[in-house]
């Protein structure tokens, strides 16, 4: 059974607030099996568009129903992320926008790790087509933490409207 609940408020001119959380019962649970506990998601976010700029922030959780005490279990994911938008003209739009992820680890024997990622957006459009250019970063991908892992990534798309 699922239990699923979810409200988003406008509150003043440009604003968004929502919040949604749900709940998925596991079947034939006990206390000592590994899914002992129901599964869970929450997730919170706040727009706000003033003009020509809009910001945006965000969390969420993610609870597994995880209680196995085995190093390497993975109890839950704890998310933060925000962005912001600029449109320069009705033609030109430049974004940036940050996450963070964190694995929260069931044994005091395993680390949590955070995976952070960054990245920058611009996208200029005439008439039918559009070009868009992304740079992003991210850092312990994958949730490891190894010395020097981080990703790179550059990509340039061109779209055409017939």
């Amino acid at each position: 059974m699922a239990i699923i609940k979810t409200n988003i408020y406008a509150p003043v001119d440009g604003l968004t607030v929502a919040a949604a959380y749900s709940e998925i019962e596991e079947k034939g649970k006990s206390t000592t099996a590994a899914l002992s506990d129901n599964k869970e998601e929450m997730v919170a976010f706040a727009t706000y568009a003033i003009g020509s700029v809009t910001l945006g922030y965000g969390q969420s959780y993610e609870s597994l129903g995880n209680r196995s005490s085995g190093v390497g279990t993975v109890e839950a994911y704890e998310n933060t992320m925000w962005g912001v938008s600029f449109s320069v003209n009705d033609n030109l739009t430049i974004s940036y926008g940050e996450f963070e992820s964190e694995k929260d680890m069931n044994a005091s024997a395993s680390v949590n790790v955070t995976m952070e990622t960054e990245g920058l957006g611009i996208s200029y459009n005439l008439g039918g087509a559009t070009v868009k250019l992304h740079t992003g970063e991210v850092k312990n991908a994958n949730y490891d933490s190894a010395s020097g892992n981080t990703d790179e990534v550059t990509a340039i798309e061109l779209s055409l409207a017939f």
